[in-house]
């Protein structure tokens, strides 16, 4: 006697939207959080109509706002880890595969999860199937692109603030007995208010007690 096979029209699928951004500049550019949402609640949509899905209500959206894609750490992403445990989540649906993840290992580690848990993802942009060994491919190498444009962008960044600090610019942040130049806000100049406060209490303290140690515990 032949298996029948298995109707997925059946099937139930506990459905959860993935969303993230991490900057002002995506939302502006299109990945905003609304922007997402309504991406993933159209493509519900088209499963139930033209596949027959029957999805459970209601369909939870798990937000981290500005939340770096760097590693995993990310208070939504934990509680849909939580829920897919358990039993709550079989399906996991985000806009694009850099939502997700932008470090090639974790997102190794999270599909290891998913598929521990019997859960399916879908990524709307890049058109990519978990339960396709081909897909699979495509996603991991996408990820590792997405990885390696994360690092070339801080050793830029980096390399932009050395030049700065060799050219005596400012690359922000706050030091003390020092304001930024209203005439060029790249330069610091003494800030007067702090400057005698400073050589009083330090440099005073420095030359009478001998040390820095000893000066920081007056």
């Amino acid at each position: 006697m032949k298996n029948e096979p298995q109707d997925n029209s059946k099937k139930v699928r506990r459905i959860a939207g993935y969303i993230r951004v991490s900057t002002e500049r995506q939302a502006m550019e299109g990945d905003s959080l609304e922007a997402q949402e309504a991406a993933i609640r159209r493509w519900v949509e088209d499963r139930r109509q033209f596949d027959g899905w029957q999805v459970a209500e209601p369909i939870e959206m798990y937000i981290d706002a500005g939340r770096s894609g760097k590693n995993l750490n990310r208070p939504r992403m934990k509680d849909l880890q939580r829920d897919i445990r358990d039993h709550k989540v079989n399906v996991v649906v985000s806009l694009k595969l850099d939502r997700m993840s932008r470090n090639v290992r974790d997102f190794l580690d999270l599909h290891e999860f998913f598929a521990a848990h019997k859960v399916d993802l879908a990524i709307l942009k890049e058109r990519f199937d978990t339960t396709d060994p081909a897909g699979e491919v495509m996603m991991i190498m996408l990820l590792a692109l997405a990885q390696m444009e994360r690092k070339v962008t801080g050793i830029r960044t980096k390399d932009t603030m050395n030049h700065r600090t060799e050219q005596g610019l400012w690359n922000g942040g706050c030091i003390y007995g020092y304001v930024s130049d209203p005439d060029d806000p790249g330069k610091l100049i003494i800030d007067p208010e702090w400057a005698e406060i400073i050589r009083t209490n330090f440099f005073t303290a420095f030359e009478r007690l001998g040390s820095v140690g000893a000066a920081q515990r007056l």
